[in-house]
C-alpha cells in the first residue's frame, strides 16, 4: 500500500510514500502540470496544450509514460506505459475511488481515506506496475479531484 498525504490540509501538493518509495511533487499554479522528485529522480508532468485532455510524464526529455482523456463527460484516462496500455477511470460519477487496470483487471485501486479528507492510499495488486506510473496514475486522480472541488 502507498500513502498520499497532502503538504497541508488545503493543499494539492503529495507526499507518497509505501513499497521501498517516496514521491513528493509541487503542483505548478497556472497549469495542471508539476515538477515530481520520485525516489531522488526529477520527473515532470507535462499538459499538452489548453483542452487537449493529454498529459505526459517526462524524464531527462524522455516520454515515461503518457495519458489521454477519454471523454469530457467521464472520469477516465487511457495511459500508455512501460507496461502496455492501462485505463484510470472512476468507480462511479459520485464517488472518488478509482480503478487502474487493464481491460477489466485492476492492477490498482486509489481511494481517499476517508469522506472528508484528501489523504488517500493507492492498494498495487499488481508487481507490474511500477511506481512512476503510479504516482502519475494518481496525479490525474488528483485533478479529478480538484475539478470536482471546483479548485
Amino acid at each position: 500500500m502507498i500513502e498520499a498525504i497532502p503538504d497541508n490540509m488545503f493543499s494539492w501538493n503529495y507526499f507518497l510514500t509505501g513499497d521501498g518509495h517516496k514521491a513528493f511533487w509541487e503542483k505548478k499554479w497556472t497549469s495542471e502540470q508539476c515538477s515530481v522528485l520520485i525516489d531522488d529522480d526529477l520527473f515532470n508532468v507535462r499538459k499538452h496544450g489548453p483542452g487537449s485532455g493529454k498529459w505526459s510524464l517526462e524524464r531527462n526529455g524522455d516520454v515515461i509514460a503518457s495519458a489521454q482523456k477519454q471523454s469530457v463527460f467521464k472520469r477516465s484516462f487511457r495511459l500508455d506505459t512501460q507496461i502496455g496500455v492501462l485505463y484510470l477511470m472512476s468507480y462511479g460519477a459520485f464517488t472518488r475511488r478509482f480503478f487502474l487496470g487493464q481491460e477489466k483487471e485492476a492492477i490498482a485501486n486509489i481511494s481517499p481515506r476517508n469522506l472528508f479528507s484528501r489523504k488517500a492510499q493507492i492498494d498495487v495488486l499488481s508487481e507490474e506496475l511500477d511506481f512512476p506510473t503510479t504516482v502519475f496514475s494518481f496525479w490525474l486522480v488528483v485533478l479529478c479531484w480538484r475539478r470536482q472541488e471546483g479548485a
